[in-house]
């Protein structure tokens, strides 16, 4: 922790914002996608939605997660895949 980002820190949690490590969310999308993500079908054959994205780190890592696990257009899926709101 940088002791000159205190006061930003606590001005965030003031309001309520909170950020999520990438590495804890690339491992959330992974333990919710599993081998045969939700109700058997494969991770990359449902749709991911995050409706508090914020700066969108866990649809970033749904989006990593399918590219390490062989998605071959990337733009594609995130554009019919991933959804976000916040």
């Amino acid at each position: 922790r940088n002791s000159e980002r205190s006061g930003s820190r606590r001005a965030r949690k003031e309001v309520g914002s909170f950020y999520t490590p990438a590495d804890l969310a690339f491992f959330m999308v992974d333990a919710v996608a599993g081998e045969r993500g939700v109700s058997g079908a494969t991770p990359f054959e449902a749709a991911w939605y995050d409706p508090a994205c914020g700066s969108g780190i866990f649809l970033n890592a749904a989006l990593r997660l399918a590219i390490d696990r062989g998605v071959t257009d990337p733009v594609s899926y995130a554009a019919e895949r991933l959804f976000g709101t916040d």
